[in-house]
């Protein structure tokens, strides 16, 4: 679906809805007041079109889990084409997964009406929204029916504006980590204090979510998939380095491709036992054709829709030494693996989306300009000129990646 036509209706539609709604909530509060002070026994995460994101939100969800205890549930709604990237996690019930059909505009307006009800009838009570000022999620919220609320919310600041819904609101800090955001409206659900809220220090981001445990059957398919694919048997003593180099609809993420070739001829030279794959979604054959041709090299092979999910990628990373990427789902994902990566960020600041973990390695060229996507303009920068990408080295990236692969 259109990301550019949804976020004009979500302004358009979503906005004076938003308006609306907060009237009537208004008058609802006014000669119905709502009590909050049970405890939350099933909690509903929103988090409808980031993939990467579910990763992130994993420590706000294993502190969700203590706080409903035993007894409680927690639930999650995500996009229909995003729901692996949630069951992949293994922390939210499959049952408890609650999806919305986006396909195209009919569906995504149908499936949310179906819904609706099953919200009701699940008794949701509490609500975390873990969108950055969406009005949809805003309204799908409110509309559920739980008593309790919480989400980010902008205060007295300028900007995007969803309506007076939450019962709990939480200042999104755009100087530290998302992971610590999503931590804070966790933080924020039993709380009684004044808003803005958590009256507290950052929180740490802990736990950190688990590595994957694959199956026998599943780690000897990876290497399958990596033997067919590259035209040679995979064995111990090869190198495997992965190129994530498609920015997805976000262009202004993406590292040059060119750069990714002198890359791939420095690495191949350097480790003569090293082969290099080139990974994507099909649908992103068009914009890695160019890379595959540039690089006519018998060690460099295509893994351009190789794989029929998430976790048969995640399988293939497992055999992995090295992913180099862009800021986006793959690197995130490949936290729950033992697999090293380099990612490379511009338009976006490590400082709030690095992956989590050790082995994951932000490089940045700090730009002044940078970061220019923000949740204020979600994420529809006005730059047509990445520098802040191309000025990250060749040189940087290989010396980071020399050292990991030794």
């Amino acid at each position: 679906m259109n990301v550019s036509f949804m976020q004009r209706v979500d302004f358009w539609v979503g906005v004076p809805l938003c308006w609306f709604l907060s009237i009537l909530l208004f008058c609802k509060r006014i000669l119905l007041p709502n009590s909050t002070e049970s405890a939350p026994k099933k909690v509903l995460f929103i988090e409808l079109s980031e993939m990467g994101s579910t990763v992130l939100a994993w420590p706000a969800m294993a502190q969700a889990q203590e706080l409903v205890g035993e007894s409680g549930e927690l639930f999650f709604l995500i996009f229909e084409s995003n729901k692996e990237s949630i069951s992949l996690l293994e922390i939210i019930p499959r049952a408890n997964i609650l999806t919305i059909d986006d396909s195209c505009f009919w569906n995504l307006s149908l499936s949310t009406a179906r819904l609706l009800p099953k919200l009701w009838r699940l008794s949701i009570d509490t609500t975390i929204d873990l969108e950055l000022y969406s009005r949809f999620t805003a309204l799908v919220s409110l509309l559920s029916g739980a008593q309790r609320r919480v989400g980010f919310h902008n205060f007295t600041e300028e900007g995007l504006y969803r309506g007076n819904f939450l019962t709990s609101r939480v200042s999104y800090n755009p100087f530290i980590h998302i992971s610590q955001n999503f931590l804070a409206l966790v933080k924020a659900v039993p709380s009684s204090a004044t808003p803005p809220l958590p009256k507290t220090k950052a929180l740490a981001i802990t736990p950190l979510p688990p590595q994957i445990s694959f199956t026998e059957q599943e780690l000897i398919a990876a290497k399958n998939t990596i033997t067919q694919a590259s035209n040679q048997t995979f064995q111990s003593g090869k190198k495997l380095i992965l190129f994530d180099a498609d920015p997805g609809q976000l262009p202004l993420r993406a590292w040059p491709r060119e750069y990714y070739t002198t890359l791939a001829t420095k690495l191949l030279e350097r480790f003569p036992e090293a082969i290099i794959g080139i990974t994507g979604l099909a649908s992103a054959s068009t914009y890695l054709k160019p890379l595959l041709d540039s690089l006519q090299d018998e060690r460099v092979f295509s893994l351009i829709g190789q794989t029929a999910s998430l976790r048969e990628l995640l399988a293939v990373f497992a055999h992995t030494n090295l992913l180099v990427s862009n800021d986006g789902g793959p690197a995130h994902f490949a936290t729950l693996t033992d697999t090293p990566s380099i990612v490379l960020f511009g338009p976006e600041s490590p400082t709030r989306y690095r992956p989590l973990g050790s082995h994951a390695h932000a490089m940045s060229a700090q730009f002044h300009c940078s970061p220019c996507f923000s949740a204020a303009n979600h994420r529809r920068s006005s730059c047509t000129d990445n520098q802040c990408m191309s000025a990250i080295s060749i040189e940087g990236v290989f010396q980071k990646a020399e050292e990991i692969l030794t």
